[in-house]
């Protein structure tokens, strides 16, 4: 767990006192470098940021995880109970809400797990937690246009995301893989929001702070989206701690373990039955069939055409978009 003093001194020793190669003036030898201290967006180092703090209570409050208290009071925990809330209450039927879907989603689990057919869809539990994302999300400054993100399924490269950063657009992590989880990184955000940690905008605008993350990368090690939001649990900032939310992994499989089964139920229920179904049946290629609906044959044609970009290092991403509208598509690139 770090403190705002440890997240301080990891980021400056990060980005601000790193040695980053950039080209000399033009005068110099075009192919010529010369080191440079500190990654700077607008002429600005990290720390001179608007939104520096906030950067600090990001790496805080994530690092805390479920058991740190911030202002005398279990936020995190807190904010999760209260997404937990807001799904139930989506629930059409009044009656024994909570305990039906749990029961709804426990039967999901089952039958991905057996491989067997899962119950036949019930729209009392259709999109509980993709709605409240989407709600709460609209209303705090990020894009959502349709009822669709786009979907991640498979390897995204830097561009295509920094793209998404920028548009203040989540998207769905298929991807990623199940421990990750499709949905965390929009838990993050919505943990991070509801417990008050983005001070540097208005109320409501804080999706301008989760675009003004898109810069700050320079190659792997340089990212400040990673050092935040996305860090492996071995990461050295983490230590092997699994309580440590900026993981993604550490936070997805706290919510659907064993260790607070009381907690959240409905939300661990849902996030437990779809681990359940990526670990059971996903594969790209199926993927890509049934949410683009193309034939097996095009879908292959699509694959090939990824892997030869990626060989001559064009790197195309594995994206499906879902403009308003219209037909989801295949857009491997960030639009010129």
């Amino acid at each position: 767990m770090k403190s705002l003093k440890e997240i301080r001194a990891e980021l400056i020793a990060a980005f601000d006192d790193k040695v980053i190669e950039s080209k000399k003036q033009e005068s110099d030898l075009e192919d010529q470098k010369a080191p440079v201290k500190g990654l700077r967006v607008d002429g600005k180092l990290l720390s001179q940021s608007p939104h520096f703090d906030d950067y600090l209570r990001i790496g805080h409050y994530l690092s805390c995880g479920p058991r740190g208290l911030i202002r005398g009071e279990p936020v995190i925990r807190n904010a999760l109970i209260k997404l937990d809330e807001e799904m139930t209450q989506r629930i059409n039927k009044y009656y024994s809400a909570k305990s039906r879907a749990i029961d709804y989603f426990q039967k999901q689990a089952t039958a991905y797990k057996a491989n067997k057919a899962p119950p036949e869809k019930d729209r009392d539990f259709s999109k509980l937690l993709t709605a409240s994302l989407d709600e709460f999300e609209r209303a705090h400054g990020f894009m959502v246009v349709g009822d669709r993100l786009p979907n991640y399924a498979g390897f995204v490269y830097g561009n295509v995301f920094k793209e998404s950063l920028a548009l203040k657009q989540h998207w769905k992590d298929v991807g990623a893989g199940e421990k990750h989880g499709e949905y965390t990184h929009r838990l993050q955000w919505y943990i991070l929001i509801r417990a008050g940690a983005i001070k540097t905008v208005p109320v409501n605008q804080e999706a301008t702070v989760f675009a003004s993350i898109a810069p700050w990368q320079k190659g792997r090690t340089c990212n400040l989206w990673t050092f935040l939001l996305d860090l492996l649990v071995t990461d050295t900032s983490i230590g092997n701690d699994k309580l440590d939310f900026r993981s993604p992994e550490n936070l997805n499989m706290w919510l659907v373990g064993d260790s607070s089964p009381e907690f959240c139920p409905v939300l661990r229920a849902f996030l437990r039955a779809r681990m359940a179904k990526r670990e059971s049946s996903y594969n790209m290629r199926d993927y890509l069939v049934k949410k683009l609906k193309k034939s097996e044959e095009e879908v292959d044609e699509i694959m090939t055409f990824m892997q030869t970009e990626s060989m001559e290092r064009r790197n195309a991403s594995a994206r499906i978009a879902f403009p308003k509208g219209a037909n989801p598509k295949f857009d491997p690139y960030v639009k010129t």
